[in-house]
């Protein structure tokens, strides 16, 4: 089957499945101290978690963005009073100081974590380090705008233990740019790389975005390349999610500016053969990393994993979120915090814990969740895992497998007994993790998930 007509077949959406089940059918609030219960007894059991703080204020909107964000001029008083609200919430999970969880690794997400002035980061790394116990060999990451983001904030971060720094570049395309409403140059972007080289960073991180307006394979190829030229040790390229209804602000976007499915089907895989061209490791469905990256590890040694903070290598079993819209996934719980910071704040400031949503994980769900991510991180599927953990019915998951390798999505590997994405067939990963899904059917609305392409 060829490309275009793949499209049309596979062109309804897909969740990205960063967890499982997806959170659209979370319901209700946990139970009174549900989420305190679960941080105490994995700490009790000496595991360490994850650590994720999300710090939702941008000074600027950009439209194609479905991140949970608030807009907020760049003044101290937002940050401090986001710190003075963080601090009850931390007090909270470590039960007032009488316990002081491990952490694995940190990531300040958002939003634009550098919206924090350095005086107001560092004094979030006190917090942090008074109430939890970094281990030595913990990564500490970042996010950033690479529009308002200084070396002064990139050195306060370096110094407080952070080795590997996110840039969300999107396109170097000046008129892709304006249309999303941001603005960068390469010249920009290249001065802050240098700048994280001469002050120490291990990992420089890029974030691209394709299906952005006024995209094609010529000007795409043009930023790639760009960025091929300043040397990162990972590269995120992500499919825009437009989804005007959900997000209002997207209707910002004229949609006639959007290249078709077709063209961008062919950027993607146009993408993928230059970053494999240049050495790169094609990780998962959408990552490329350098031979030596830890992802690049994991992905050969068959450890690595997909949650709320995309592709990771060697993850703990537990992730706790921090702040307003972060979620926490706790000895098989997913929770989520009040997403408005407003609401945040308010049950904070009433000594209360501040989640919305929850979901419980059944044996089942655990199981289909180890398929899926067997899927989207080490794009196959194995036979005797199908046998073992799948909790459906077999026969007419192995017709839409079938069909999936009639389309040259999978190709069947008789040697290991397993099915193979194939290099198109990434780009359709999250229908064959579909396929998989048992609450698929019980979805309130496919309108909160993007298409595929």
């Amino acid at each position: 089957m060829n490309t275009k007509d793949l499209l049309i077949k596979y062109s309804n959406p897909a969740p990205r499945y960063v967890a499982y089940p997806s959170p659209n059918i979370w319901k209700n609030q946990p139970p009174t101290g549900e989420r305190l219960r679960r941080v105490k007894k994995i700490h009790n059991h000496s595991k360490s978690i994850d650590l994720y703080v999300h710090i939702p204020f941008c000074s600027k909107l950009c439209w194609y963005c479905g991140c949970k964000t608030e807009i907020r001029p760049e003044k101290e008083y937002y940050g401090d009073n986001f710190l003075e609200s963080l601090e009850k919430e931390i007090k909270q999970v470590n039960f007032d100081g009488k316990i002081r969880p491990k952490v694995a690794s940190l990531h300040l997400g958002g939003g634009t974590p550098t919206y924090l002035s350095e005086n107001q980061l560092s004094r979030l790394m006190v917090l942090i380090n008074r109430a939890f116990l970094i281990q030595p060999k913990a990564v500490l990451s970042v996010e950033s705008n690479p529009e308002t983001v200084n070396v002064a904030k990139l050195k306060t971060l370096w110094e407080n233990g952070f080795s590997r720094v996110s840039f969300g570049i999107q396109d170097f395309n000046q008129e892709t740019q304006w249309a999303i409403n941001r603005e960068h140059s390469y010249k920009d972007v290249k001065n802050l790389i240098l700048s994280c080289r001469k002050i120490g960073y291990q990992s420089v991180n890029l974030d691209l975005v394709y299906g952005l307006p006024h995209q094609d394979q010529k000007s795409f190829l043009k930023s790639i390349e760009k960025v091929i030229s300043l040397n990162p040790e990972r590269v995120a390229l992500y499919n825009f999610a437009y989804l005007p209804k959900m997000i209002p602000h997207q209707q910002l976007i004229n949609p006639k500016s959007l290249p078709c499915s077709e063209e961008n089907c062919q950027i993607f895989l146009q993408s993928c053969n230059l970053f494999k061209q240049h050495g790169f490791v094609h990780v998962g469905m959408d990552h490329f990393v350098k031979q030596g990256d830890s992802l690049a590890k994991s992905f050969t040694n068959g450890t690595l994993h997909r949650n709320f903070m995309g592709y990771v290598s060697n993850p703990s079993e537990n992730l706790l979120g921090l702040g307003p819209g972060a979620i926490s996934y706790l000895n098989h719980a997913y929770m989520r915090n009040q997403p408005s910071s407003t609401l945040w704040n308010h049950q904070l400031k009433q000594e209360k814990s501040g989640q919305d949503l929850w979901y419980k994980q059944t044996l089942s769900d655990q199981k289909t969740q180890n398929l899926i991510n067997q899927i989207l991180c080490h794009m196959c599927i194995k036979e005797d895992q199908i046998t073992e953990e799948f909790t459906g019915n077999l026969e007419t998951l192995r017709e839409k497998l079938v069909q999936f390798e009639k389309d040259q999505i999978l190709i069947w590997d008789g040697t290991n007994k397993q099915w193979n994405i194939t290099p198109k067939g990434k780009m359709f990963s999250r229908f064959v993790a579909q396929a998989i899904d048992q609450h698929w059917e019980n979805t309130r609305s496919n309108e909160e998930y993007s298409k595929v392409a």
